[in-house]
């Protein structure tokens, strides 16, 4: 039931992708609903699997909430992470230029993937002729936070967590 809900969170990220897309570039979210429509229901499809199949491993029973509600040194890796990725694009923008956007936002996906939807928008908006270039980090940033939700429900989910979960977030990506 974890990772099905888990999974019908997605469904949540990819509304919220296509409201933050359409208010700020309605032509981006044009091109690109169909790809987030296909997500949806992908992700969906993937949750309602991970209900109906039968548990092959037992249930293990573990505390779902941390011993203390606020972890400084989580919070401390989180602004290590975020600083990694804004210092990796100020580099990358001062490199390459424009042609860097997709790798900004791909880092930025790593963090906060809707903030790099918004940043793709903007762009988008900004630079009509950068509409493909923009899509493009729009799918970094969709493929790379993907990833991070697979990597933190490997590290801190368990095996069976991590088996329900991680075929319906990598379907979803691609």
């Amino acid at each position: 039931a974890a990772a099905s809900a888990a999974l019908m969170s997605n469904i949540a990220t990819v509304a919220q992708l296509a409201v933050v897309i359409g208010a700020l570039s309605p032509t981006m979210l044009q091109r690109t609903a169909p790809a987030l429509m296909a997500s949806g229901v992908v992700v969906a499809v993937a949750a309602w699997l991970s209900v109906r199949r039968p548990s092959p491993l037992p249930v293990a029973a573990r505390k779902l909430i941390p011993k203390r509600p606020f972890e400084p040194l989580s919070a401390l890796r989180f602004v290590a992470l975020l600083t990694a990725v804004m210092l990796a694009a100020a580099i990358a923008k001062t490199y390459l230029g424009d042609a860097s956007l997709p790798w900004v936002l791909t880092a930025s996906g790593l963090v906060d993937v809707h903030a790099a939807a918004a940043s793709a928008a903007q762009s988008a908006t900004r630079e009509p002729a950068g509409m493909a270039l923009a899509e493009l980090g729009l799918v970094g940033a969709f493929i790379a936070n993907s990833l991070v939700k697979c990597l933190m429900a490997a590290v801190k989910g368990n095996r069976r967590f991590a088996v329900r979960l991680i075929p319906g977030i990598l379907a979803m990506a691609v």
